[in-house]
């Protein structure tokens, strides 16, 4: 794979976005999460309350990574346009190259994977069906909105 400074996953709850990152033969990455960062915050990877706060240490996270020369994969949904593009032309914007790597998201597939992992006692996000159906239809407007993006898109 050609090499890219930062790549921003792009799919639901459950699509194998985390998985991907653990296991992607990428030489020194870093793995930024903000559902990481709820834990350390709050105690809990579900606790959206803190997120501004959130989003402001992945943005520092992702800066210091970058200015040390690793590759910074994004784990997170990234089904906002807005705070996507926001984030691709300010990291592009500073010399980066930047790629999405993008995820399959059937719900059904999804949510059962969420849910066994609940099960199986995995600290993760406990996302509900109704809210995996609205990142699906995020998801496929995402599809069409970053063939106007400038960014690389990996599948």
């Amino acid at each position: 794979m050609e090499r890219y400074d930062l790549i921003l996953t792009l799919g639901i709850s459950g699509s194998g976005k985390s998985t991907w990152a653990i296991s992607a033969d990428i030489p020194d990455k870093e793995i930024v999460c903000p559902d990481l960062i709820r834990k350390e915050l709050t105690g809990n990877v579900s606790d959206q309350s803190a997120n501004q706060e959130v989003f402001r240490i992945v943005d520092k996270r992702i800066r210091h990574a970058l200015e040390n020369g690793k590759t910074v994969i994004l784990d997170a949904t990234n089904l906002n346009t807005k705070f996507r593009r926001k984030d691709l032309e300010k990291w592009k914007s500073k010399g980066y190259a930047v790629a999405y790597k993008v995820f399959p998201s059937e719900t059904g597939t999804c949510y059962s994977r969420v849910s066994e992992d609940i099960k199986k006692g995995v600290d993760r996000s406990d996302v509900p069906i109704h809210a995996i159906e609205r990142q699906h239809s995020m998801w496929l407007k995402s599809l069409d909105d970053i063939l106007e993006e400038d960014a690389v898109i990996l599948c």
